[in-house]
């Protein structure tokens, strides 16, 4: 007599994302979009397309519903316990791309401000998050190193500058020299002039200007280098605009030999198809940054064969951004999908009385402060430079969740560095906290082996906490897909605050030491579970998961 094995709740999984698969492909919807409207409540996996921020309503309404899934509590804690990936089952369910990541993208000559940090995590992040998808990422940090205002940092360095302070002090002389330069120019005609024959020699490829151009650019990026190791933020492309200056050229040609070009208050550009004119190229001959953003986008699109190029950048490039997309669909160059992952900046940490802040020195503060606090505290087991290290480490997790925490056109709570370091609220530092309250236990428990023992597994569930912990670790592929389609770090970020009170609470009530051996290796296992979900949260975040603090 043969006996039918009864689905568990990875084959629900599978099943139900199978069929919104199926529903995708008839409704011509994106799959990721329909495959985040999966959820895990209790005993039963639903299908919630109302929870899909990418759906638009007469959509939704036209979706057939998809029956429910039900599971026991038993059995989704069999399958999460006894299967180290079961928290990426419906990973395994979604169509692949490629995709061109541009973010950070400081301009050459000047400092590494905090304008920049919200781009450089942000992007990153989406990065790290669609490679764990499965998608081809190549990650872009496009340079602005071209253009009229380096035609006027060379006219004010051979007026002002000096050799001495470039050694010594070089993107801080630099801005000075700018600041002053960009004065010069507003007021003196001649100044004014010079500066635009700077840049039309740099253009021409002159010698002495493009060796000057060269240095800067070299001294700019061995400052940024140094910035991006401590962030742990890595490039797979570093290319400027200047990449694209004789791209330009031909595309200008093009446009010119197709009669595309108009002109209009002496300008050349492109009539959209809504029938607005963008300006392209300037009236002595000299293009635009978004005529090298065109050219960037057409080279990308050919060299990697990318389905789409997401661009981080913030709310104040909304048009620039509008304007690519849709001078590209009267180049008709290719098929582009051109997203704007856009954002407003975090109040309170962008300026300070009006002055930009530096990046280098909000790092400073975040680690005096995390190394302040560590000093203070009775429990800290790190000394040395191991302290200061993880001083670092935390400094820079309260940054990033900080700056990850709330949508990204919300309503953003000023920056307040309590907050930001609160050790029992929900901040960064929590988060390693409670990732580091796990490694603790596990190293004092070092006899007892983190294993699943099937006879167990009621007297296990008798904890409502430990129930509830199974819970949130199902959800987690749901969390990276609703994060993926509404690209959202809140939503990982939200996930992983309420995966801390989870372990808080099973820490209170699943005790190790001096109970069955069997019991106490399953209850181990949980917490084992936890800490490879918050682990893998926090790497997804770009930062290394403490063991210590």
């Amino acid at each position: 007599m043969r006996f039918c094995r009864s689905p568990t709740y990875i084959d629900l999984k599978h099943k139900i994302a199978e069929k919104v698969r199926k529903t995708a492909q008839k409704t011509d919807l994106p799959t990721r979009a329909l495959l985040s409207c999966i959820s895990t409540n209790d005993c039963q996996l639903d299908f919630t397309p109302a929870a899909g921020r990418q759906l638009e309503t007469e959509n939704i309404n036209s979706l057939k519903p998809i029956s429910s899934e039900n599971f026991t509590g038993e059995d989704l804690a069999r399958c999460i316990l006894s299967n180290k990936n079961v928290t990426s089952i419906l990973l395994h369910n979604i169509p692949t791309q490629k995709l061109v990541v541009d973010y950070s993208s400081p301009n050459i000559a000047k400092p590494f401000h905090v304008g920049h940090l919200r781009s450089t995590i942000l992007g990153n992040y989406l990065a790290n998050l669609k490679q764990y998808l499965g998608d081809e990422v190549v990650r872009i940090n496009y340079l602005g190193d071209w253009g009229t205002q380096f035609g006027i940092l060379s006219a004010a360095f051979q007026q002002i500058g000096s050799e001495d302070r470039l050694r010594k002090d070089p993107l801080n002389h630099l801005v000075d020299v700018y600041v002053k330069g960009n004065k010069m120019s507003q007021a003196d005609e001649a100044f004014k002039q010079r500066a635009l024959d700077e840049f039309a020699k740099l253009e021409a490829d002159e010698k002495t200007i493009k060796d000057f151009w060269w240095k800067i650019r070299d001294i700019s990026l061995k400052e940024y280098f140094k910035i991006y190791a401590k962030l742990g933020i890595k490039f797979d492309l570093i290319q400027g605009e200047s990449a694209h200056h004789k791209d330009t050229l031909d595309l200008v040609e093009s446009m010119t030999r197709e009669k595309l070009l108009v002109e209009k208050d002496g300008l050349r550009g492109l009539i959209t198809e809504a029938g607005k004119f963008v300006p392209l190229v300037k009236s002595n001959g000299s293009t635009l940054y978004l005529t090298r953003d065109i050219c960037a986008a057409i080279s990308r699109k050919k060299k990697f064969n990318a389905d789409s190029l997401l661009y981080v950048t913030d709310i104040s490039q909304a048009e620039h951004f509008q304007n690519l997309d849709d001078c590209l669909k009267v180049l008709r160059r290719g098929d582009f999908d051109i997203v704007h992952v856009k954002f407003s900046k975090i109040p309170g940490l962008s300026t300070r009385e009006g002055q930009v802040v530096l990046l280098q020195e909000v790092l400073d503060e975040a680690a005096r402060r995390a190394l302040e606090s560590m000093k203070i505290a009775q429990t800290t087991k790190v000394a040395g430079e191991e302290m200061e290290k993880t001083a670092f480490d935390l400094g820079l997790s309260a940054l990033f969740v900080k700056t990850m925490d709330s949508r990204r056109l919300g309503r953003t709570a000023p920056f307040n560095w309590e907050t930001c370091f609160s050790w029992k609220g929900n901040s960064g530092i929590a988060l390693q906290y409670a990732h580091a309250r796990i490694c603790t236990l596990l190293e004092t428990n070092k006899g007892v082996e983190p294993k699943f023992h099937e006879d167990q597994l009621c007297k296990l569930l008798e904890d409502p906490n430990i129930r509830e912990a199974i819970l949130h670790l199902a959800r987690f592929d749901e969390c990276l897909l609703r994060s993926d389609t509404s690209l959202e770090s809140c939503e990982l970020v939200l996930y992983l605050f309420q995966l801390r009170h989870v372990i808080n609470r099973t820490f209170k009530s699943a005790r190790v030491k001096d109970e069955i051996l069997q019991l106490a290796e399953m209850r181990l296992l949980v917490l084992v579970r936890l800490q490879e979900a918050l682990a893998e949260g926090l790497r997804l975040l770009g930062l290394r998961p403490v063991k210590k603090m």
